[in-house]
């Protein structure tokens, strides 16, 4: 079957210009089809001859009027031979045919060791050529790359999509089937013990294999004995196992992603990771715990996940957000952080600009006084011992469908009262300081009054015998 062999625009020079070499292009060429179209508004004179040993043999010598295309038909060009054409106005040539007799450079021939290959003798070949990129195609104006392989086994053929081209022929001579594939980012690969080489040998302990979701590859992590590959549409765990051969074996965790590579962190014992719809977690030896916190982290942008495993602080920040998750809870953090370093009990952030410390927020749960009508909050009580300015504010709303308000932040007195009025029907309570060294709560009260007494089915205010009416 023919194919298109070259194809190009021939400048009227008024000298003949080489437009094909067998030997130099490494292969001789059957040329079933010489198309040459003038559109120049003028008659063209057009000369085609083969060159060989120096010698041009004539096959074609004409006058092609404006707007007409003429064929040329079954030519060859061997080794040592070439095609050129003249023309005394701009033309357009295109060639169909066929390519055998691969010429050979023994100097450019690359050799593998098919007898500790994976792929039971075939080699592994990466092609990258480049050229300029316009919209959604690229091309390479006068270059028509080819790759000839010849062997009588099976060939495996990666083709890196790096390739900036139009026109990229390969071509494969072999006795065996050949398998065509192309870099796959969602692969994973493990190296010999002991060795930095990631290439399978009789030993086998060196392998690779796909993951089972789309997407890349983000990072991979020790837990314990197995190894966690985080990704961007899913989380796998691989296993070490014995039988049939020392490999790996592969669970898959989640088929949701990381919300970004330095999304992830941890140690060989628990790792944290946000994922795409902003959800905290935490993996460990008994599996995966969800922690949550979307409503803060859903709107993060890349996001950098710190762990001190010492004091089991983790933060997360972005540019602008920061907060910092310990046993008791979520509070706010550090933003700006990219990097993390530990020293000890303590540790060292490291960012582009300087590290903003974000305020301590504490909020309680839903409270509701434990009855379901409006009630007055008059004012809040902390039993707190800090060192620094406190704040106060609570979130309210009239119904458990309403969106949550929150009131403006009142400075708490130094007794630790904040003087907050505000109704609704259930209520959290916020705290906030910027004291990240010390601070101990103790307690909380709430000083409030019902308003609503539709679900008061007792009487009120009336009491008979020896007590007396309260007020």
């Amino acid at each position: 079957m023919s194919r298109l062999l070259f194809s190009g625009t021939l400048v009227s020079t008024g000298v003949w210009e080489q437009v094909y070499a067998g030997p130099a292009d490494g292969q001789t060429v059957a040329i079933n089809s010489l198309y040459l179209i003038n559109g120049t508004g003028s008659s063209a004179t057009v000369q085609v001859r083969k060159l060989v040993d120096g010698f041009g043999i004539e096959l074609y010598n004409d006058t092609i009027p404006d707007g007409v295309g003429v064929e040329i038909t079954d030519m060859r060009l061997d080794e040592g031979q070439a095609l050129e054409i003249q023309a005394d106005q701009l033309i357009s040539y295109t060639a169909y045919g066929t390519s055998s007799g691969v010429y050979r450079d023994p100097t450019r021939d690359v050799w593998f060791d098919c007898t500790s290959n994976l792929y039971q003798g075939g080699g592994i070949i990466g092609l990258e050529a480049g050229a300029t990129r316009h919209l959604d195609y690229y091309v390479i104006p006068d270059t028509d790359l080819r790759l000839y392989i010849e062997t009588g086994a099976s060939w495996v053929v990666p083709v890196g999509h790096a390739i900036d081209a139009d026109s990229i022929g390969l071509v494969i001579d072999s006795g065996a089937d050949p398998v065509l594939s192309h870099v796959d980012a969602r692969w994973v690969a493990w190296s010999k013990i002991g060795e930095a080489s990631f290439q399978a040998d009789l030993v086998n302990d060196a392998g690779q294999m796909p993951m089972d979701w789309p997407g890349v590859v983000y990072t991979i992590k020790q837990l314990q004995k197995n190894a966690v590959v985080y990704g961007s549409h899913g989380v796998t765990i691989l296993y070490p196992v014995k039988e049939p051969a020392p490999t790996f074996g592969k669970q898959n965790i989640m088929l949701t992603g990381a919300m970004c590579k330095t999304a992830i962190t941890g140690n060989e014992n628990e790792h944290f990771f946000i994922d795409v719809s902003g959800v905290l977690w935490r993996l460990s030896g008994e599996g995966p715990e969800r922690l949550g916190y979307e409503d803060y982290f859903k709107n993060l942008t890349n996001p950098v996940l710190s762990y001190n495993s010492y004091k089991r602080y983790l933060f997360i920040s972005d540019a602008e957000h920061g907060y910092m998750l310990t046993t008791e809870g979520l509070g706010g953090g550090y933003a700006g952080v990219t990097g993390f370093w530990q020293d000890g009990g303590d540790g060292r952030f490291i960012g582009p600009d300087p590290v903003v410390v974000q305020p301590i927020n504490i909020m309680t749960d839903v409270i509701d006084m434990g009855y379901r009508g409006l009630k007055t909050i008059e004012s809040v009580q902390f039993g707190l011992n800090a060192d620094d300015l406190a704040y106060a504010a609570v979130d309210f709303r009239y119904s458990k469908d309403a969106a949550w308000r929150t009131t403006p932040w009142a400075r708490l007195t130094p007794e630790g009262v904040a003087f907050i009025r505000v109704s609704g029907l259930e209520f959290r309570f916020r705290l906030q300081m910027l004291d990240h060294e010390f601070c101990e709560i103790s307690y909380l009260n709430i000083q409030y009054k019902k308003t609503d007494y539709r679900y008061v089915r007792s009487s009120m205010g009336v009491h008979h015998g020896n007590n007396p009416t309260p007020t």
